[in-house]
């Protein structure tokens, strides 16, 4: 037993020091849509959270077996950003930034109705898998970053049964 967790504090070692390297040469622009977030977090109103690594493993771990969190088993990284409560200003100025990084990116989902508004980017790693996913919604000044390897199929299933 102590063999075995003395191998699993290595790996959760190497795992932690390897793939966030890898991870951020891989993911570069992913990180550029998380930086932009990253310098608005000490704005008054707004709130981000950045999951990778050992947090998002144990989602990972606790979705196992549920279709609902299959998608969770593709991403690498996630952030989530809010500017609710922010500065009608700063929110401008924040979605304004985002549009400019967007270029390059497929507009796959645009909403507007009746005030409410969400658009959905993605960023295609090849013709079967997206890297990135960019969900936004400026009328809540709302935007959930996921990046991975996100296979188009499991996108289409989670679609069907919506």
């Amino acid at each position: 037993m102590k063999k075995f967790i003395a191998i699993l504090m290595l790996a959760v070692i190497i795992t932690g020091t390897v793939c966030p390297q890898t991870q951020a040469k891989k993911n570069e622009s992913c990180n550029t849509a998380m930086t932009l977030m990253e310098r608005y977090d000490d704005e008054e109103g707004v709130e981000y959270i950045r999951i990778s690594g050992l947090l998002l493993g144990i989602a990972k771990m606790a979705a196992r077996g549920d279709n609902d969190g299959e998608i969770l088993r593709h991403l690498d990284s996630m952030a989530v950003f809010s500017a609710e409560n922010a500065d009608p200003g700063i929110r401008e100025q924040f979605f304004g930034e985002l549009h400019t990084l967007m270029a390059g990116y497929e507009k796959a989902v645009e909403v507007n109705d009746s005030g409410e508004d969400m658009t959905i980017w993605f960023k295609y790693m090849d013709k079967d898998n997206i890297s990135e996913m960019i969900i936004s919604t400026e009328s809540e000044g709302a935007v959930i970053v996921m990046c991975g390897n996100l296979p188009l199929s499991i996108l289409e299933e989670m679609a069907e049964t919506m």
